[in-house]
């Protein structure tokens, strides 16, 4: 039998409550409007790809309040090096580049990179791994 012809599971039967897919149809949204601001500057050449973007984004009233899950979950998203949310009339964003430096491990941009005396390069999940595994 082709893989082609077989039924697909209608999204609940995966699992999902009604709240996670407003969730993520909400995140999606919002990842559409972060990822057309990093592109603007990526295009004017003030980033060189969006881990170097720092992403200013304004949340309409409308919405759910924006979680510190729902900004780490739209930063992997979009791959921003941050995402700083408030409150506004409408959806939108600005970015521009990030002040922070870059781990020499993962390539992102992190406030804690350079505070490890053995590993200055590194941020520190990269940090934390390197000292699990020696």
């Amino acid at each position: 039998m082709s893989v082609h012809l077989l039924r697909w599971p209608d999204v609940w039967a995966v699992g999902y409550t009604p709240e996670e897919d407003e969730r993520m149809t909400r995140m999606l949204r919002y990842r559409e409007v972060v990822l057309k601001a990093l592109e603007r500057v990526r295009a004017d050449k003030t980033i060189g790809n969006a881990l170097e973007g720092v992403v200013t984004l304004t949340i309409p009233v409308s919405d759910p309040p924006f979680t510190k899950e729902d900004r780490a979950l739209l930063t992997e998203m979009t791959m921003a090096a941050d995402i700083v949310a408030h409150v506004g009339e409408t959806l939108e964003a600005q970015a521009e580049r990030t002040t922070w430096q870059r781990c020499e491990r993962c390539w992102r941009y992190t406030p804690d990179v350079g505070t490890h005396e053995e590993y200055p390069d590194l941020c520190e999940r990269c940090h934390d791994v390197l000292q699990v595994m020696l």
